[in-house]
């Protein structure tokens, strides 16, 4: 039995992380929009999901669908049953499961919802089955679209069901919520990254939040069911998330120089069998020159182009242990990366325990005028901080303790 995704570009999904991790042998399959018609009739494949662009188009070719694909117009799981294929959506679930665990009240609200393709529509119904007072859908050329939607200034949940945001292009949002006074709850469908440019903003503004992470694991599970016959509980949705969240979110470790970053990441990469990234020796990798070699022959701003493609590259990773230069923080885009891609812990030391040698810009700023300068960054992107006074070994045990409690929050 073999089962797949399929949409257009596909590089950003963790489904495959996902079905995999339960035993499927599952892949994904890239389709270009003339490709799609042959691949139903002639891909072989016992189930398949179905993503961005294909939710819609792929009804046509289906025997048969489910009433609430019907619906909902849209398809987001295909199975095979005696030669025939019958379509099913299973986003529907995923998407109420994870209101419901925010502990959202959706009854009586008024909803904004961005997008109008599958995955909006799919929204639309599940918010009018919860009992929203209204859903107002927003797109490009809609009578509601990204110029006039600020108007509405009754709304109090949006909900983002467009691939604005997607990673790589982790700076867009389709919306600049803080123009929504009465906003209670943001849901970005987006899990990749895990914290959007949107869900940033929300933080930002205090307004409570969540990603598509709980939905892509509640859909995958009931896809599965679909395929399988075999059912599952919210246990298994716990263990399912614990399992993505360690595949593919990074841990990042900031602070100053020779606080003890790499030591403990080291530490933290072993205790957990992941692979370990330090910036500073992929800079050398990539240039041959030490960070310090280079501040002090190109000076520091051209370090500070080099260290930032490092840093851009490995937040590329998936489950990886990051230990970054000391000033990493200091570019926005570093830092934007790094929230969005990895659970970011800050190894706080005692400036008079720091060691400048080697050290360019610890050594001409100083240790405790540098650490004044930066400690207000390092907390701002943090997602923990932990001491490192008294021994790697206990820091490390403590971020990954806080790593392994921190799905509320990243999810």
């Amino acid at each position: 039995m073999k089962y797949c995704l399929i949409g257009k570009k596909l590089s950003h999904s963790y489904s495959q992380v996902l079905h995999e991790s339960y035993g499927l042998d599952y892949s994904l399959v890239e389709l270009a929009p003339e490709n799609l018609c042959d691949f139903v009739f002639n891909g072989g494949y016992d189930g398949f999901n179905v993503t961005i662009p294909y939710k819609k188009d792929i009804m046509r070719y289906l025997d048969g669908v489910s009433d609430l694909a019907e619906r909902i117009g849209a398809v987001n799981t295909v199975v095979r049953r005696d030669g025939k294929l019958y379509g099913d959506n299973t986003d529907y679930q995923g998407f109420v499961d994870t209101l419901k665990f925010a502990g959202v009240e959706v009854k009586g609200k008024n909803v904004l919802l961005a997008g109008s393709g599958g995955a909006s529509s799919m929204a639309r119904v599940a918010l009018s089955d919860m009992g929203a007072k209204s859903v107002t859908i927003v797109s490009r050329s809609g009578e509601t679209n990204y110029s006039n939607c600020y108007e509405l200034k009754d709304t109090q949940i949006v909900v983002n069901a467009t691939p604005v945001g997607t990673f790589p292009e982790i700076a867009a949002a389709p919306l600049d919520i803080a123009k929504f006074k009465k906003l209670e709850f943001v849901f970005d469908l987006i899990y990749n990254p895990i914290k959007t440019a949107l869900l940033e903003k929300a933080d930002s503004l205090r307004i409570a939040n969540s990603n598509g992470l709980m939905m892509l694991v509640v859909q995958a599970l009931a896809a599965r069911k679909i395929w399988t016959g075999e059912d599952y509980s919210f246990e298994d949705v716990k263990k399912l998330l614990s399992v993505l969240k360690s595949k593919t979110i990074n841990i990042a470790l900031v602070g100053m120089p020779s606080s003890g970053k790499s030591t403990i990441g080291k530490i933290v990469a072993k205790k957990l069998g992941k692979e370990f990234f330090d910036t500073d020796e992929e800079i050398f990798r990539k240039t041959g020159r030490t960070p310090e070699q280079i501040i002090l022959s190109d000076g520091e701003k051209a370090f500070r182009e080099i260290e930032q493609e490092v840093v851009l590259s490995v937040c590329k990773n998936r489950g990886a242990v990051i230990a970054t230069g000391g000033g990493a923080v200091l570019k926005e885009i570093n830092r934007k990366f790094l929230k969005a891609t990895a659970f970011t812990v800050f190894i706080k030391r005692d400036p008079a325990l720091l060691d400048d040698t080697s050290r360019p810009t610890l050594k001409s700023a100083g240790a405790k005028k540098l650490y004044e300068m930066r400690a207000p960054i390092y907390k701002a992107v943090s997602d923990f901080c932990v001491s490192n006074d008294a021994s790697p070994e206990r820091a490390a045990e403590e971020i990954i303790k806080a790593y392994e409690n921190s799905g509320d929050q990243r999810s």
